[in-house]
């Protein structure tokens, strides 16, 4: 098959784009997702939208291509070229300006008038060979509705198709709209959209509104989550699922490597600002528990059946939501029917409670500023004159670790109602002290 920059699937780019020029560096022997000249495909066609970001390193097994990107020296996002990749054919190119050009009237025309419409404006006087049947143009126009391009209207027994009104042609330019749409496009979760909207004419930096770089230096960004763009149709069929109240199926690929299918009712998505990952929190159909899953794990989401108890789960999971600090609640299992109606979550060995007292000097009140701005589902008081107390309830301690010791130094009591919170900070404590107080084990000796 010949070679061609175009894909059909955005799917399995998005595995070779991710999972090899991002995370895997590995040589063209090591890789083993499809044949040798698949690869070589694959690697031509990436470099075809993002050569400028490609490195190679040589290795004892061979030659390694990745992708090398510094994020704060980039202001659009390049991973979302891959996007305007789709393949078409002749046929979707010609029918496309066709039918938007015939419906620029502003009027609504059945299937059979758009046809004879076609037949005498353009391919009679283009003398063209060009063939089609009418339901070839119907299934084309219920395309076009599905992507928005038309609207469709019963008129009697016949469909009707208007063309949609653009609202993005009818913004204007100035005002910070330019700005606001950048900065959609690179921070919120469907920036893809925003970067479509930056490629119009009066919006983009380029005068013929294609992709470029020019004349965007108004903003800048300090920490630019740009891979978890590849997951943009994956995170569109979750909301499309939440916004309908559909349950779907996931087939996912597990911590282990596992290729696993699970039913689930997505209810929330959450964006993590230190990582910038995503998750879906949802109902797990099989365990008949809340469970969440990384959004870059799943390979492929179908809608399944409407899910009656949709409002039911959100309300629920608005309990849960209460005590938990980041997005895991592995160890609140079950007991969705047992939670208590006035904020609880069932069971008392499902929920920890973390105390954390820090000492605070008379001119540093932007400590308990921090703790105030931080405290996400805990509480922050004063105890003594110079000690303020974080609490919470929370449902699994160990995603507080990487917060707690940023206080180090600070802590003057840290206990929790599991135990093993204030055991394994200690614990590391210990190690890094064992680590640079010299001896066999000094790590900078």
């Amino acid at each position: 098959m010949a070679y061609t920059e175009l894909i059909k699937s955005f799917s399995r780019i998005r595995d070779y784009m991710r999972e090899f020029f991002v995370f895997g560096f590995k040589s063209r022997d090591e890789y083993s997702l499809k044949s040798a000249r698949s690869y070589d495909n694959e690697r031509r066609r990436v470099e075809s939208w993002l050569g400028e970001y490609m490195s190679f390193g040589q290795t004892e097994t061979g030659k390694r291509v990745f992708l090398s990107v510094d994020s704060r020296d980039m202001e659009r996002n390049p991973l979302f070229r891959a996007f305007r990749a789709k393949s078409f054919t002749d046929l979707d190119i010609v029918l496309y300006f066709y039918i938007l050009d015939i419906l620029g009237d502003g009027s609504a025309y059945s299937v059979p008038e758009l046809m004879e419409s076609i037949e005498e404006r353009y391919l009679r006087k283009l003398e063209s060979d060009q063939v089609f049947d009418v339901s070839t143009l119907r299934k084309k126009m219920k395309e076009f509705e599905e992507l928005g391009l038309v609207t469709g209207e019963k008129s009697g027994n016949k469909m009707r198709y208007r063309r949609t009104e653009s609202s993005a042609s009818q913004m204007p330019a100035g005002g910070g709209l330019r700005e606001a749409v950048e900065f959609f496009s690179e921070e919120a979760p469907l920036g893809v959209i925003g970067s479509y909207m930056t490629d119009l004419p009066g919006m983009s930096g380029s005068s013929d509104g294609m992709d470029s770089d020019a004349g965007l230096a108004a903003l800048s960004h300090k920490h630019h989550y740009i891979l978890h763009a590849l997951d943009s149709e994956v995170l569109l069929a979750l909301l499309s699922a939440m916004h309908g109240k559909y349950g779907v199926i996931l087939t996912y690929v597990s911590r282990r490597g596992k290729t696993s299918v699970l039913r689930f009712c997505p209810l929330k998505i959450y964006v993590s600002t230190r990582q910038g990952r995503w998750h879906v929190y949802g109902y797990n159909y099989d365990r008949e528990s809340f469970d969440v899953v990384r959004v870059d794990s799943i390979k492929k989401v179908e809608t399944g059946e409407p899910e009656s108890s949709y409002d039911d789960y959100l309300r629920k999971f608005a309990l849960l939501q209460k005590h938990l600090w980041g997005v895991s609640g592995n160890r609140f299992r079950g007991q969705v029917d047992g939670m208590a109606a006035d904020g609880g979550v069932g069971r008392s060995d499902h929920v920890y409670h973390v105390e954390m007292d820090v000492s605070v000097g008379d001119r540093e009140g932007f400590i308990v500023d921090r703790l105030m701005r931080e405290k996400r589902c805990g509480r922050v008081y004063q105890v003594e004159e110079s000690t303020w107390r974080f609490s919470a309830d929370v449902t699994d301690t160990r995603e507080m670790l990487p917060w707690i010791r940023t206080f180090t130094g600070r802590i003057t009591r840290l206990v929790s109602s599991s135990g093993e919170l204030e055991e394994r900070f200690y614990e590391d404590l210990g190690e890094m002290r064992r680590m640079y107080e010299g001896g066999a084990e000094d790590a900078v000796s």
